[in-house]
């Protein structure tokens, strides 16, 4: 069974429209869900036009302390 992808190049318009969606701050996926495309197509067009997307800054780390139960 092979599975179809439906490849649809991607427009001037679409470009512009990704960066001022990443500029604006959304996430990859957001930005797919927004265009109606993949979360992995904008990654992979973002990549190949040099345009950063915007990485989820990590909160601080919590050191755990695990107790053995009584």
């Amino acid at each position: 069974m092979s599975s179809q992808h439906h490849a649809r190049a991607w427009t001037p318009e679409m470009d512009t429209r990704m960066k001022e969606l990443i500029a604006e701050g959304l996430s990859a996926a957001a930005v797919g869900n927004s265009m109606g495309v993949g979360r992995n197509a904008v990654i992979g067009r973002a990549h190949r036009t040099g345009v950063a997307l915007n990485h989820p800054k990590s909160g601080p780390k919590i050191d755990r302390v695990r107790t053995r139960a009584k």
